[in-house]
């Protein structure tokens, strides 16, 4: 049966360890303590994850050009040392690449815990988005990816399939419409009738990402989907997701409920 795991951690670098077997399904909040040691241990049997929104730092009221998209290069250093601290998770889903990090991270990729991670990203999937982009980092063989692209601009998705000791894994990063993009569905930017006129345009995309994955032609057991869905978990473009047989990884992991 496959199994459907939602893991939606965007504040801090947290490692989502996941297991076929739903009683081990966990995640670990290995982040760093100031001792370069990972906060808890790692079973073998798991394929931990972790995932962060960039802040692409393209508004200029915001990140001025001076700022050098508010210091690019220094938050993605911060990065790395935090990937490292964690002991490399297997897969990272990394949100709202602006052109900054899309010339950075490529070349300082190499930098990163010794060069075990390929880049996973599909620029040619939407060319003309440079603003909000998607991509992956994984030490794991890729068996497949592409880009998913979403309803309203710029909104889009990176999956990858990766190869692990659990089997295959379908991953997707994503970044939803935020409040301030985030008009109601018509025949011009949502796809009908799978969106029906005014739907708001997050759950539509909620929707088209159920859709690409009811429709691989080789699913794996596990899919994990993870990123940036800028709602919280009762909102109806996250029912979505849950209506679909996802589960929630921070409660999988013994978490409470967020008040």
């Amino acid at each position: 049966m496959r199994k459907l795991v939602l893991a939606v951690l965007v504040i801090t670098l947290v490692g989502a360890a996941c297991s076929s077997d739903n009683s081990k399904a966990k995640t670990e909040t290995s982040t760093a303590d100031g001792t370069g040691e990972p906060a808890t241990a790692v079973p073998d049997d798991v394929v931990r994850g972790a995932t962060l929104n960039m802040l692409h730092g393209i508004d200029p009221t915001t990140c001025p050009p001076d700022t050098d998209a508010c210091a690019a290069p220094a938050r993605l250093g911060l990065l790395f040392d935090e990937i490292e601290a964690t002991e490399c998770p297997e897969v990272v889903g990394l949100q709202e690449i602006g052109p900054r990090q899309t010339e950075l991270l490529p070349d300082m990729l190499p930098e990163l815990c010794d060069g075990a991670y390929e880049l996973v990203f599909n620029p040619e999937g939407e060319p003309n988005n440079t603003v909000d982009q998607e991509m992956v980092l994984t030490s794991l063989p890729v068996l497949d990816e592409a880009y998913v692209d979403l309803a309203g601009f710029p909104w889009g998705a990176q999956y990858v399939q990766v190869d692990s000791d659990l089997g295959p894994v379908d991953v997707i990063t994503t970044h939803l419409a935020s409040s301030a993009n985030n008009p109601g569905c018509n025949a011009g930017n949502c796809p009908q009738p799978l969106c029906e006129t005014g739907l708001e345009t997050g759950t539509c995309q909620a929707r088209e990402l159920v859709e690409f994955l009811d429709a691989l032609p080789d699913p794996a057991d596990l899919a994990v989907l993870t990123g940036d869905l800028n709602q919280p978990i009762d909102h109806p473009r996250i029912v979505t997701f849950l209506d679909a047989g996802f589960e929630d990884a921070w409660i999988l992991g013994g978490n409470p409920e967020c008040d």
